[in-house]
C-alpha cells in the first residue's frame, strides 16, 4: 500500500461500512493541530457487541488454523 489511507469516518463491522447516530468527534492533524474531517462517531453498544462476537468467532478460527 502506498501513501494514507483516506479517512472516511466509518466503522466498519462484518464488512460493512457503518455510521452511527452517536455523538461525534474529529481526529487532529498531531504536525499542525489541524481538525480533520470527516467527524468519526462513536460506536453504539449495540455495533460494540456485534463486532466483539465478531472478532471472537473470528479468533476461534485462526487458533484453530494452526
Amino acid at each position: 500500500m502506498t501513501g494514507p489511507l483516506p479517512l472516511h469516518g466509518l466503522h466498519l463491522i462484518d464488512g460493512r461500512a457503518t455510521r452511527s447516530a452517536a455523538p461525534h468527534f474529529h481526529a487532529v492533524d498531531p504536525r499542525s493541530g489541524a481538525t480533520l474531517e470527516p467527524a468519526f462517531g462513536d460506536a453504539t453498544p449495540e455495533e460494540i457487541d456485534t463486532a466483539c462476537h465478531l472478532a471472537a468467532e473470528c479468533a476461534l478460527e485462526f487458533r484453530d488454523a494452526g
